[in-house]
């Protein structure tokens, strides 16, 4: 489970080798997603997981990216799917892309508190 593994990686009391050993899981979770979208390219959720996850932990952002807009293709105007690929602009630095996007997920489901939430993040100074 990818939150899982997103709530171990943000333990504030982690110590180094726990930490190591977080990041040895998002990596062996990572190839388990790869392997997914390798057998099953048309579906949208294994692309999301693998950008939720780097998102949100560590790894290739701009993979990350791109398999985001991927997902988006794939399953278009998913406010969740729009979410994550908010969460991969704001991990690559990008606040503005994080901000309109997040924005538009607002947009697709107005009443959702935590993408109300996130993008109350992103815009934070």
């Amino acid at each position: 489970d990818v939150d899982s593994l997103i709530a171990l990686y943000s333990l504030p009391d982690n110590t180094t080798e726990q930490k190591a050993d977080a990041v040895k899981r998002i990596r062996r979770a990572l190839e388990q997603i790869e392997s997914e979208i390798q057998a099953v390219p048309d579906d949208a959720n294994g692309y999301n997981e693998y950008a939720w996850l780097v998102a949100n932990t560590e790894g290739d952002v701009q993979k990350a990216i791109r398999y985001s807009k991927l997902s988006l293709v794939k399953s278009f105007d998913s406010a969740s799917y729009l979410d994550t690929l908010a969460h991969c602009h704001a991990a690559a630095g990008d606040t503005a892309a994080a901000v309109r996007t997040q924005s538009l997920a607002l947009r697709q489901e107005p009443h959702n508190r935590t993408i109300r939430r996130n993008l109350e993040r992103f815009r934070a100074p």
